[in-house]
């Protein structure tokens, strides 16, 4: 069990890393109003739109993650036999919720990107590099 808890929270953390990492990102692509997705990189509206979803994965998988903590009495248990149990299905639930929050909102941020490439934006808004 306890290499089982090792290695949840492991992915846990590595879950919670890349979804802080988007985070920054888009918080950055939010103030600076550009953003960098694939090569290409859109400035203005666009920018801050691919950076608005890059920042609202992580808040999206906190709302969800909060939600089912709550819901799952993750947090009540003192420490024996069942609470590593609990604790090893929630280490893998928060890995799932983060990993698929972060993915879809990279893929959603890497639509707009792209969107606004195909389109033919106006004159430097879309950089290829």
């Amino acid at each position: 069990m306890k290499d089982a808890l090792i290695m949840s929270g492991l992915a846990s953390g590595v879950a919670m890393i890349i979804s802080l990492v988007l985070l920054l990102r888009g918080l950055y692509s939010l103030i600076s109003g550009r953003c960098r997705v694939l090569g290409k990189e859109v400035k203005g509206n666009k920018g801050r739109s691919a950076g608005l979803l890059l920042a609202g994965q992580f808040i999206v998988g906190f709302v969800i993650y909060l939600i089912m903590f709550e819901a799952f009495d993750w947090g009540s248990s003192p420490y024996d036999y069942e609470s590593a149990r609990k604790a090893v299905i929630e280490h893998i639930a928060q890995a799932a919720i983060f990993f698929l929050t972060s993915l879809l909102g990279y893929l959603m941020a890497r639509s707009v990107v792209k969107s606004a490439s195909e389109l033919g934006s106006q004159p430097g808004e879309v950089k290829t590099t």
